[in-house]
């Protein structure tokens, strides 16, 4: 059995750069095409979904 590291990167804000979390990533031996980035958004920068509002 081979061992997969994975990475992992976020922001919340557009402010917010993914370039350090990447960088720290592959330091610690994960490979480009294994680091997920989430450029996602939280509560207080999108609206709920429509059912909710009902």
């Amino acid at each position: 059995m081979t061992n997969t590291l994975i990475g992992y990167a976020r922001r919340s804000t557009d402010k917010q750069d993914l370039a350090v979390q990447q960088e720290t990533s592959i330091k610690f031996g994960v490979t480009v095409d294994c680091i997920d980035t989430d450029r996602g958004f939280t509560g207080t920068n999108r609206a709920p979904p429509a059912s909710i509002m009902q």
